[in-house]
């Protein structure tokens, strides 16, 4: 016998998650992006109606003389929607479903639970769940607890609660809210096991400690954040924010503080990235020191590290390094979501065909197929269909494809997963570059800068190059040099050129044009985000010495 419970936003999104991950969803774009888009009209406007004319004119771009009597596209694709869910659930029973009701346009999430009817059974099940909630109460009332699990070796933080210095006490909600929302953000990094404390007296064992002061919150809130390693309290990261409550909503308000507080410290670069490769590899960290010291599970966390060492400048030396880690703990990560992502991402940017990087730099046993990897990047989402890495390895892996309505819901999937990482937001901005969106390539990278402590640099070229095309000079010039600031080679030669133009900086032309001159294909690195003939036509006008060959062939 069986009940039915409500079911959250994050349950749905989940189950919108596995679908999008399946081969029936995969294939079909118009499946998918319907299905996209009605998710996330749940999340944006909970409680209103979807309409057959929201549809038709926000997803299909039908105008606003769309008539449901004469064109029944809304109707016809929303019935195949239906049909291809029941397929889907068909093949893949269980108690938790996506419907869409008869007479609505609406995505319901359906999860049935067992009720037991044997009162013995109600009776035993009962004792043991209030001898189970005693033992929880006096549990957190004396200690802490950990979010949902994550693998041995990786680094805790204990986040404490948020101190209420106003004075207020009708604010210390705002205490709790912002804890949770904390550890719940920075969960969905997966490389950190998270702490809550609920009683900040108490000395439990961490390698890094969060705490907060609440300074004001009314129509401005001042909140003032520090992270301090655990062992000698060295401060990694401290920031102070000010500024308006989001019209009153402060729900939102701590979500979005959230975002950017757990974005800068946990995303790829950011400070606690930064401290643990700076513990971790003092001087050459080689082969032999990588097993024994503290464990299997750290050394996987080393590994991942070291992954994003590489992305500071693309160094095949440094991708040397992280590679020979990887093949070390690879017999020890096969359920671990965060490992495998990052081992992909790692062999993704060794896929010659890709031109991601020097490959032949690189010794041959080192390079990677194209068909394996996409391979292991589509295995490793229907695994792993809960983790953002996951898809955004997906979508990075599409996007080389030329494949780009996939990895467009890919992408957007992996930022709805985790909206605080900057590398999804960064990725997603190279998309938008070809499919050349440009204006929504400059806001996700802007959004990616924003929620970063320390840019990486190939966040600024999807900036550089669509700030070209559209003629916007100044932007161009200030992301160019953000670019070249950590960069060397032929790409980055031929950026400061680009800059040098534009600002009309003559000494600078004259050192570097004949520089460009004698290089074979200087925007070569570049070639899979410069399909668009926009694109390709200001490059050339930009930079006449490049020669772009002809544009990456789609699938």
């Amino acid at each position: 016998m069986f009940f039915r419970r409500s079911a959250s936003a994050d349950e749905l999104s989940d189950e919108v998650a596995r679908l999008l991950a399946s081969d029936r969803f995969a294939k079909s774009s118009v499946l998918s992006n319907l299905l996209t888009f009605l998710h996330e009209r749940s999340i944006a406007a909970p409680g209103e109606v979807t309409t057959e004319y929201l549809i038709a004119q926000d997803l299909l771009d039908r105008g606003a003389d769309f008539d449901p009597k004469v064109d029944p596209i809304v109707r016809v694709r929303i019935r195949r929607l239906r049909e291809a869910l029941e397929a889907y659930y068909a093949d893949h029973p269980g108690p938790v479903r996506v419907t869409i009701p008869p007479r609505s346009y609406d995505l319901k999430l359906k999860i049935e639970e067992k009720r037991h009817s044997d009162p013995r059974t109600l009776a035993a099940i009962g004792g043991s769940l209030l001898a189970a909630l005693a033992t929880i109460a006096i549990g957190i009332a004396a200690y802490s607890y950990f979010l949902r699990p994550i693998k041995d070796g990786y680094p805790v933080i204990k986040i404490f609660s948020v101190q209420n210095l106003t004075g207020d006490e009708s604010l210390d909600i705002f205490q709790f809210g912002l804890q949770r929302q904390l550890g719940s953000d920075l969960q969905k990094f997966g490389k950190f096991r998270v702490l809550i404390m609920s009683d900040n007296s108490l000395d439990l064992d961490a390698d890094y400690t969060l705490r907060s002061n609440l300074l004001a919150l009314g129509d401005e809130l001042d909140l003032s954040i520090r992270l301090e390693t655990a062992s000698d309290e060295t401060l990694v990261y401290g920031d102070r924010f000010r500024g308006p409550v989001f019209g009153q909503d402060y729900y939102e308000t701590i979500r979005a503080i959230s975002r950017t507080i757990t974005g800068q410290i946990a995303g790829q670069g950011g400070p606690m990235m930064r401290q643990e490769d700076a513990e971790d590899t003092q001087g050459e960290l080689t082969q032999a020191s990588l097993l024994p010291r503290i464990g299997v599970g750290r050394d996987v966390f080393r590994c991942i590290v070291l992954k994003d060492r590489f992305f500071d400048d693309y160094d095949p030396e440094a991708f040397r390094r992280a590679y020979r880690c990887f093949e070390q703990v690879l017999p020890n990560i096969g359920d671990d979501p965060i490992a495998l992502t990052s081992w992909g991402t790692l062999i993704f940017h060794a896929v010659p065909e890709f031109n991601l990087m020097r490959t032949e730099a690189l010794s041959p046993d080192m390079l990677w197929r194209e068909d394996t990897v996409a391979d292991a990047a589509r295995s490793i989402a229907e695994r792993f269909p809960h983790s953002p890495d996951a898809f955004l390895l997906l979508g990075s892996v599409q996007n080389a494809r030329g494949q780009l309505q996939e990895a467009e819901i890919s992408l957007r999937q992996a930022v709805e997963l985790n909206p605080g990482n900057s590398t999804g937001h960064a990725v997603l901005s190279y998309l938008y570059l070809s499919q050349e969106k440009f204006a929504s390539s400059i806001a996700s990278a802007e959004v990616a800068i924003r929620l970063s402590a320390d840019p990486q640099s190939f966040i600024h070229l999807p900036i550089v190059i669509s700030a070209l095309v559209l003629g916007d000079d100044d932007r161009a010039i200030k992301a160019g040099k953000a670019y070249v600031a950590k960069r060397t080679g032929n790409g980055a030669t031929a950026i400061r050129l680009i800059v040098a133009r534009l600002e009309n900086d003559r000494a600078e032309i004259a050192r570097l044009t004949p520089i460009v001159q004698e290089m074979d294909a200087p925007m070569e690195l570049y070639a899979l985000f410069l399909r668009g003939e926009q694109t390709r036509e200001a490059i050339r006008e930009a930079l006449p010495e490049a020669d772009l060959g002809e544009p990456p062939t789609d699938p």
